[in-house]
């Protein structure tokens, strides 16, 4: 499972001699994402483990209900209507990773949805140092930082009247 949070990028994955006893690690490249998971779930520093010249650096094994809870600590936590701002907010440097995430995810969207998003990560306009500048046509970023499509029921700008 790969899972995109406020906290850091994790990679959790059930090796097989941890399946007798319900355990799961969770992997992260960054150290500091797993020092938050690490504190947000109660559990010792010294329970990070450093794998140098893997792909995931940094690994914590964990039973899987610490994991549930740990999740839904982060549900409970959703008070926002924009996950890619609310990072942006917190960290410009993992909203930038993130944003490219999210738009190589584009090529599994439907048709549909691609049809109507034309912003490029790589243009100029998209760069959160110009997250307020209004970007390519059929979308815009409002005051607040955060994308809206253009009404595509009526193909016109929602703020011209």
């Amino acid at each position: 499972m790969w899972i995109f949070t406020k906290d850091g990028f994790f990679s959790v994955v059930q090796k097989p001699h941890q399946r007798k006893n319900n355990m799961v690690t969770v992997r992260g490249r960054d150290k500091k994402d797993l020092q938050r998971f690490i504190k947000a779930a109660g559990l010792q520093p010294s329970t990070l483990i450093d794998n140098e010249g893997t792909d995931y650096e940094f690994r914590v094994e964990v039973d899987k209900d610490t994991w549930k809870i740990y999740l839904d600590g982060l549900v409970d936590g959703i008070n926002y209507d924009n996950f890619k701002h609310e990072v942006q907010l917190n960290n410009a440097e993992r909203a930038r990773v993130y944003m490219d995430v999210w738009s190589a995810l584009l090529k599994i969207a439907d048709r549909t949805a691609r049809k109507f998003f034309t912003l490029d990560p790589c243009d100029e306009r998209t760069n959160f140092n110009n997250y307020n500048e209004r970007p390519a046509r059929r979308g815009y970023f409002d005051d607040g930082g955060i994308w809206h499509y253009y009404d595509k029921s009526k193909r016109r700008n929602p703020k011209k009247k």
